[in-house]
């Protein structure tokens, strides 16, 4: 250890490569954005309707059963 002209010890930082450090930013990084988007899925699914209707559900006022034209 040695010392600052502050008093203070410094702890000299062990010596890792760049390619690991590089790594873990990476694995952070992509565990990072799946959780935001997971947890965005589930903030969000409950908002959406779940079975739209694909029609409305009443035919238009001039609608004529069995009329070909």
């Amino acid at each position: 250890m040695t010392n600052t002209d502050l008093g203070l010890e410094v702890i000299p930082r062990l010596d890792r490569s760049k390619s690991r450090d590089g790594l873990i930013f990476v694995i952070a990084m992509w565990f990072l954005s799946r959780s935001v988007i997971a947890i965005g899925m589930q903030l969000i699914t409950p908002l959406v309707g779940k079975n739209p209707p694909l029609c409305d559900p009443q035919p238009p006022l001039d609608f004529v059963s069995g009329f070909t034209s």
